[in-house]
């Protein structure tokens, strides 16, 4: 409580504490609540969303019998890999060999888009377009 009010008194008069003007602080807090805000009212029209969706599609959980079902072809298929790699190196090839200009076409708009995507990730998590911020002692 005595805190708060030394705060609020050392920003109504525009004190620094700690290198950082308490106006623009209290300014960033009003910031921060109103992302947290946001934040949490879109996280409930997301959820509120999917739950219609999953009940008008009917989803449901996998049962435990279809988690062993593919568990078991799992452990097949990489045994019977393990015995013959040649006949999925040969597969592997024969698949390449039908592959056709749509389908080079078709997979390279998706490598674009996922490079897109993770360009734009990079970009938001530097908040730059090039490089990185320089962090350290600042001369004045």
């Amino acid at each position: 409580m005595f805190a708060r009010q030394k705060i609020e008194t050392a920003a109504r008069f525009g004190v620094k504490m700690g290198g950082i003007r308490l106006a623009s602080s209290a300014n960033f807090a009003n910031k921060v609540t109103g992302f947290v805000n946001c934040a949490t009212y879109w996280t409930k029209v997301t959820g509120e969303v999917a739950k219609q969706v999953y009940t008008k599609e009917g989803f449901a959980p996998p049962k435990s019998a279809e988690f062993k079902q593919l568990y078991d072809n799992t452990v097949e298929q990489s045994l019977s890999f393990v015995k013959s790699p040649k006949s999925y190196t040969v597969s592997v090839v024969r698949a390449a060999q039908n592959f056709s200009s749509n389908d080079f076409f078709r997979y390279s708009c998706y490598l674009i888009q996922i490079l897109g995507c993770f360009a734009l990730g990079e970009i938001i998590g530097r908040r730059n377009f090039v490089g990185y911020p320089k962090y350290g002692p600042k001369t004045n």
